[in-house]
């Protein structure tokens, strides 16, 4: 439990993310003295660097041992101690899984490496190339998305109601190149970035709880699992829960609609739109992702490891119109921390959603992920996020991503200059 000294102010930090200023100097430092609470000064380099390495950038970086190696001495050179390795992606597999034999993932990725590599695991690769150095490895699995992927094993298997669907009943297959149809798209958008499956059917989760316990058996060095797209999709401008909803919200597929009409005798395509009945119904929604994280936390840290979910900064809009609820994530213990995809360019506003994020650490911890990418012309502006990221005592500062920062210098020595 230590002390801080930060620009000459005292704070008092606890795991849980408390912080007390300067007051009484004397008798709280005496207070804690007399539990042999010991003091010490913390810097930057005291909070550990990570970085998410995509799969499908432009660098290609999971495509030959060597890129692997640049990837691994970049890492080395400028202090990053822990990696996100995107293994997963768009129902694509770059690690070594049984469920492409059962038809439910494409594993090419893995075996086009395998074989320009001479019989190389992808991942086993990375994962000893990283210990090596030091360097932790967590694999990262986008789950409840498939990217624009139309031919995905797992939608040629269990067919086109496993895609989500909203709430005027329209499957997001029906979407005319990912645009909303109807009136709604000319005020709202999705994205646009890729086909979601829907988090409530049990082949869905199923998928993805094996894919989970597959990379822990096949590759038991990994450190952790890292999830993201763990969520519902939601339409920008974005409403406060279905009650408020102008646009479309989701997750109206027959089977959902079902499992909420057995719980509480409802059907949420045709019920009043009452303040009660759209509580009921978007909590049923939080509370299917918040039961799969649970799970999912439970297999995972029993078996050694860590598990992790990238998150979006927005609290409220993470809560209402995605239904991630990360916050009680944390607060009940769910999994080992959040990384917060706090991507952006106006300085206070990520500086505000750093210390709301760091407002709801308990033992759960939180990484503030800052967009790299979004500041390569304007590298100084992403030291000033670091050093404001800096003044709130993450767990960790995490960088989006390798293929934006690996060839800018300016980045490279600022990421460096912080151990």
């Amino acid at each position: 439990m230590p002390l801080f000294f930060l620009k000459s102010k005292l704070y008092l930090s606890f795991r849980s993310g408390f912080s007390l200023k300067t007051g009484n100097y004397i008798k709280i430092i005496l207070f804690f003295l007399s539990f042999g609470v010991c003091f010490t000064s913390v810097t930057a380099s005291d909070v550990p660097l990570s970085i998410w390495v995509e799969c499908e950038g432009s660098n290609k970086t999971l495509s030959s041992e060597q890129k692997i190696i640049e990837m691994i001495d970049f890492c080395s050179n400028t202090g990053v101690r822990e990696i996100f390795v995107q293994i997963y992606r768009g129902n694509r597999a770059w690690f070594k899984t049984a469920l492409a034999g059962e038809g439910l993932v494409d594993d090419t990725p893995y075996r086009d490496f395998l074989k320009k590599e001479k019989g190389l695991d992808l991942l086993d690769t990375v994962i000893k190339k990283a210990h090596a150095r030091k360097i932790k490895v967590h694999g990262w699995i986008n789950a409840f998305r498939i990217a624009k992927n139309l031919d995905a094993p797992v939608l040629l298997k269990y067919g086109s109601d496993i895609i989500i669907v909203d709430s005027k009943n329209r499957s997001m297959l029906d979407y005319p190149e990912l645009n909303l149809p109807g009136p709604e798209g000319e005020f709202f958008s999705t994205g646009r970035d890729g086909y979601w499956l829907n988090p409530g059917d049990n082949r869905v989760t199923s998928l993805i709880s094996k894919l989970i316990q597959g990379v822990m058996e096949e590759y038991p060095d990994i450190d952790g699992i890292h999830l993201d797209f763990i969520r519902y999709p939601y339409c920008v401008p974005y409403s406060p829960g279905s009650l408020w909803m102008k646009g479309v919200d989701f997750g109206y597929n027959r089977v959902n609609r079902q499992k909420f009409s057995d719980a509480c005798g409802l059907d949420p395509l045709y019920m009043d739109k009452n303040r009660v009945n759209c509580q009921l119904w978007d909590d049923f929604r939080r509370g299917l992702i918040s039961g799969f994280i649970k799970e999912q936390g439970t297999i995972v840290r029993e078996s050694g490891k860590e598990l992790s979910v990238a998150v979006l900064c927005w609290p409220d809009r993470a809560y209402l119109s995605s239904f991630q609820d990360w916050r009680m994530w944390m607060e009940d213990n769910y999994l080992d921390f959040i990384v917060i995809m706090n991507y952006g360019t106006d300085r206070k506003l990520v500086r505000y959603l750093s210390k709301e994020a760091m407002a709801f650490r308990r033992d759960s911890g939180v990484y503030i992920g800052l967009g790299a990418y979004l500041l390569k012309e304007s590298p100084d502006e992403l030291k000033t996020q670091i050093e404001d990221a800096e003044e709130v005592f993450p767990d960790g500062i995490t960088f989006f991503s390798y293929d934006s920062v690996k060839d800018q210098p300016r980045i490279i020595e600022i990421i460096g200059g912080l151990n």
